[in-house]
């Protein structure tokens, strides 16, 4: 046999068995990521459950016509809102996020909509692990203070303010699950409920705040909506 006819032999063998590996090796692929995916939808199902018996047990049950209730606020940055003085408040429940880009159109919406509406950003206070405890992670605990500066400055307002508690999330979720915004009315009664939209997920800070900017923001809209009315109606209650 010539050399060509070897090649074409060599070739005829390894073409059949790549092509078998190639589909085991993507098989086996998206076994792994379906067990991920069904792994972490577990997860927070099982979170779900956790925050539920969490909302209950701890008198934090957000709900319509009911008073909001908070866990232990560590820090307020600001004035604290005036729940219950006449004035409506919108809660907006930040999370761990306290990036500026993320949260200024929503925070805009809130503030050019009702003259006397006071938006009060909810943070997880910032912790991390050391020798097996709980303990405040101080490097980032100067991001809230620093997102309320930002804001109060850009807006030229004081109708902002800043609550960091470590127990937001067993009242409020987390960015998968959670609670986006809160507006009560000049008694305090929750009067508009908003959870958090589908956020996209990326290795690129940029690509996440991309997404996750607008969907905030027309979230934050259509809770003032329900509250407010449509554009068209837009007084205070």
């Amino acid at each position: 046999m010539s050399k060509r006819d070897w090649l074409k032999l060599v070739v005829l063998i390894l073409l059949p068995i790549n092509a078998w590996l190639c589909l085991f090796y993507y098989q086996k692929r998206w076994r792994w990521v379906r067990m991920y995916i069904e792994g972490h939808q577990r997860e927070q199902e099982i979170m779900a459950m956790k925050l539920e018996y969490l909302r209950k047990r701890q008198g934090w049950l957000i709900k319509e016509g009911l008073p909001l209730r908070f866990p232990h606020i560590d820090q307020v940055i600001g004035k604290f809102p005036p729940i219950g003085r006449g004035i409506p408040v919108l809660f907006l429940y930040i999370s761990w996020c306290a990036e500026p880009e993320v949260w200024d159109l929503a925070v805009k919406e809130a503030l050019q909509v009702n003259p006397t509406l006071h938006v009060a950003l909810l943070h997880d206070l910032p912790t991390t692990y050391k020798d097996n405890r709980e303990v405040i992670d101080t490097k980032r605990l100067p991001l809230a203070r620093q997102l309320w500066e930002k804001f109060t400055k850009k807006f030229q307002t004081d109708r902002i303010s800043v609550l960091t508690s470590r127990d937001w999330w067993k009242a409020w979720g987390n960015m998968e699950i959670g609670i986006l915004t809160v507006i009560c009315d000049g008694r305090g009664i929750v009067r508009a409920i908003e959870p958090y939209p589908p956020l996209g997920l990326s290795a690129y800070w940029h690509e996440e705040v991309k997404d996750w900017r607008p969907k905030l923001h027309q979230a934050v809209k259509r809770a003032l909506e329900k509250f407010y009315g449509k554009p068209s109606g837009t007084q205070g209650r």
